[in-house]
């Protein structure tokens, strides 16, 4: 064959692979952004989960938490969101003071949840993307952030959650009435200030806290603090079986959440 023959048989062989490369390319170009959009439309929300973390060791009983929590949520006089625990060990001159704050847990298993006898609706929380997840709320409920909160408007004071709380963290609210009875009052709790949250501000008690000793942030978040400390750490009454979401770093001494508790 001569190289008159040859070189248009090469040219046709090179234009044939170089017409595959281009359509394999094509194709690619069309199915790989339909592949993401598959896979956006199937994704599911990125959805926080909420927790406090408690350093004890670094807590210097101030009770600045309890102090902002009051001014931030309009706490009134006898009731408290956040209270300081304190236990005094030895006698003098030889004595030592061990502090622990606490707030709600807000469980992932909350028996004030399952306690609440109003019949659920559906609520829908937006994330910080916008998207938008349904869920059951009662008077009483769990946010999809894992927030567990109270609906004032459809409590009807019946004070069952109060009963349930293992932690003695909710109160009967004496400045709010339930369904507008004067003779019935609905319950207040700590809420880590998801009027703040929402505004991606922290919880007022972590803002003022003098020493550092109260973090805040996602669990579902593996690169934060809270969720790299909390391995680590202890929650309050863990037989209980709720699940809490306030964590405490340094409790040596149990009994300052226990009953032996001075205050």
């Amino acid at each position: 064959m001569s190289e008159a023959q040859v070189r248009p048989k090469m040219r046709r062989e090179t234009l044939r692979k170089l017409g595959m490369v281009v359509g394999a390319g094509a194709l690619a170009l069309v199915m790989g952004p339909r592949r993401v959009i598959e896979a956006a439309c199937s994704r599911k929300p990125r959805l926080a989960r909420y927790a406090m973390l408690v350093d004890l060791n670094r807590c210097i009983g101030c009770r600045s938490c309890t102090v902002a929590c009051k001014a931030e949520n309009q706490v009134p006089l006898g009731v408290f969101r956040t209270y300081v625990h304190y236990l005094e060990e030895g006698t003098y001159p030889e004595t030592k003071r061990y502090f622990a704050p606490t707030f709600c847990n807000h469980c992932s298993e909350p028996p004030c949840v399952t306690a609440c006898p109003v019949d659920p609706v559906k609520g829908v929380y937006k994330t910080s993307r916008g998207e938008e997840v349904e869920y059951e709320r009662r008077a009483t409920y769990t946010r999809p952030d894992g927030l567990v909160l109270m609906d004032y408007d459809r409590c009807i004071g019946c004070h069952m959650c109060v009963k349930a709380c293992p932690y003695g963290a909710r109160f009967v609210d004496p400045s709010r009435k339930a369904g507008g009875d004067p003779s019935n009052n609905t319950v207040g709790k700590c809420t880590y200030c998801v009027q703040r949250l929402d505004n991606g501000v922290v919880p007022s008690c972590v803002q003022t806290c003098l020493g550092g000793a109260l973090i805040f942030g996602d669990l579902n978040d593996s690169s934060s603090e809270i969720a790299k400390k909390s391995r680590k750490a202890k929650v309050w009454k863990p037989k209980e079986g709720t699940k809490p979401n306030t964590y405490y770093v340094g409790l040596t001494h149990e009994a300052v959440l226990g009953e032996e508790v001075k205050s």
